[in-house]
């Protein structure tokens, strides 16, 4: 089967809101019910209202023991370690993990880090997305709005996301700022483009099949003519989950729903020391 990548995309994502019409201003800070279900004006210092609980992530026996040697070594007792050395947890430091989105990925990815007493703080325009009940933090605020973004990562030692679909330029800038960004913008750039995510494989020498870039249906049509049909038609941009992807099995037939057997996942995860970790394959069911 050959894949067309469309120029634009044929939907628009997210429409039940306008991330541009959201603002610092109107952005505010909830913390999870089952500690204080308190909710405060944000100023992205991530302090609670007065007389509030701090809420603790639940640690383990490592993560206590990681916790015991820093208050001792904050009061002298004995620690090698110089004072301004950070001691880490599970191989990352103890610092707030800032994530932009706080969807289904964003509250697996707090469930993991909530495991290693890692502190997660979410940033999302949905007050009761999946990820907030279950994060350190979580900021009501647009993940895609410059400003939202910028006032945000002040916080955060480290900024990754959840969802590709946020501002790479802002991301870009940041990084020049010295904020560490995880991925790079430039790799969020070629993801958020899944037509540049093929050529990039297809640079690196991985077996693809046929592909081309379409931008109206007379270049769709010449593509049946030069690869046949089927033809799958994906969105470059703002798909995800299989949205913005439909078959086309001749030149007058509509787009139809994919009669898939099943979906498998890979992942790989790269390290800052480029150590490559390859996952089980999984196989993905939705209901």
């Amino acid at each position: 089967m050959t894949t067309l990548w469309l120029a634009t995309p044929a939907y628009s994502a997210l429409p039940s809101c306008d991330h541009r019409t959201l603002s610092t201003s109107n952005c505010h800070l909830k913390t999870p019910a089952s500690y204080s279900g308190r909710k405060t004006t944000v100023d992205f210092s991530f302090r609670h209202k007065k007389g509030a609980p701090m809420p603790l992530p639940t640690l383990s026996r490592s993560a206590r023991l990681v916790v015991f040697a820093a208050s001792s070594h904050e009061q002298g007792g004995g620690s090698s370690l110089d004072k301004h050395d950070e001691l880490v947890v599970h191989g990352v430091s103890d610092t707030i993990v800032g994530v932009l989105g706080g969807g289904q990925l964003g509250r697996m990815l707090c469930q993991a880090a909530s495991q290693m007493a890692i502190k997660v703080v979410t940033l999302d325009p949905l007050e009761s997305c999946l990820a907030s009940g279950i994060a350190y933090e979580h900021v009501v605020g647009s993940f895609d709005d410059g400003e939202t973004v910028r006032e945000f990562a002040k916080r955060c030692g480290v900024l990754t996301v959840e969802i590709e679909h946020v501002d790479a330029v802002t991301l870009e800038k940041l990084e020049q700022q010295g904020i560490d960004c995880q991925p790079k913008a430039s790799t969020i750039r070629i993801i958020q483009d899944k037509y540049l995510q093929k050529v990039h494989f297809s640079q690196h020498g991985i077996p693809l099949p046929d592909f081309m870039e379409i931008d109206n249906l007379t270049s769709a049509e010449k593509a049946g003519e030069l690869f046949g049909y089927p033809l799958m038609i994906k969105s470059k941009r703002l798909a995800y989950d299989g949205r913005g992807n439909a078959v086309a099995h001749g030149k007058e037939e509509l787009p139809s729903v994919v009669n898939s057997k099943k979906e498998l996942s890979v992942i790989v995860a790269r390290a800052r020391d480029n150590s490559v970790l390859c996952f089980p394959v999984v196989e993905t069911i939705h209901k």
